[in-house]
């Protein structure tokens, strides 16, 4: 920067005068006189295109580098989206592997036949039992009799 202003020493002749009376004493000076010396490339980057044009790079930079951000973080969401669901298909695949080992089983076969088919084996006889079977609500004592009074049943064990 220390060549941006260069100083021009010239002299300069000058004459005094007083008023509309006859000349005085004229006299030489040597005058410093300061030139800029400005380059076209100068005067673009003062001018107010250089603005402009400046402003729109720098705000087309910024969205180009948003429109990049943005589109990386859906491709890593994408990703992670991708890795959970293979990781599902995975267990997934590993269930069914173990589903078509007991199939494969010769004893799985033969309790889905005696269970769904009726099937049985060579001297097996099949039993079916009729009757009801117990369930928790028969157990439960009645809220009609109230609960000291089953209280007092639980105790004594009877069996209302």
């Amino acid at each position: 920067m220390w060549n941006e202003h260069r100083a021009k020493r010239t002299r300069v002749y000058v004459e005094a005068r007083s008023g509309s009376g006859p000349p005085s004493r004229s006299r030489f000076y040597t005058v410093s006189i300061s030139m800029v010396h400005e380059t076209p490339f100068r005067r673009f980057y003062r001018s107010p295109l250089f603005l402009v044009v400046g402003s729109a790079a720098v705000i087309m930079i910024a969205v180009s580098s948003g429109r990049e951000f943005y589109r990386n973080y859906t491709i890593e969401r994408e990703i992670r989206a991708l890795e959970r669901q293979s990781k599902e298909l995975e267990a997934r695949r590993l269930e069914l592997l173990n589903i078509a080992a007991r199939i494969q089983n010769g004893e799985f076969i033969e309790e889905e036949a005696r269970l769904h088919l009726g099937l049985q084996k060579a001297g097996e006889s099949t039993v079916v039992v009729r009757g009801t079977i117990g369930t928790a609500t028969q157990n439960a004592p009645s809220s009609a009799s109230g609960n000291p009074r089953s209280w007092l049943n639980y105790f004594l064990h009877r069996i209302p």
